[in-house]
């Protein structure tokens, strides 16, 4: 393709800036769902959530690179959601 000039639309992997496109993505499906990142640290999100007993609660998701860990009453319900989204 000589004399020719690519423009790449989307992060590839294991570039500087799939790690951030990663992050944009995400964050837009937790958004979407209903979740806030946290003021101190943008992989904290949380969304306030009733318990079955009627109870007020925190749904929390923690995100480091791309691992996942929701602690909620019905994680997989809030995982099911996020695969929705995504």
């Amino acid at each position: 393709m000589k004399g020719k000039v690519l423009r790449m639309t989307k992060a590839v992997y294991g570039t500087q800036s799939t790690g951030a496109a990663w992050h944009r993505t995400l964050a837009s499906a937790l958004r979407d769902i209903g979740f806030t990142p946290s003021k101190g640290d943008p992989n904290v999100w949380l969304k306030k959530s009733v318990r079955s007993n009627g109870e007020d609660y925190y749904e929390w998701i923690l995100c480091y690179v791309d691992d996942i860990l929701v602690i909620s009453e019905e994680p997989g319900d809030t995982m099911a959601k996020i695969g929705k989204v995504y």
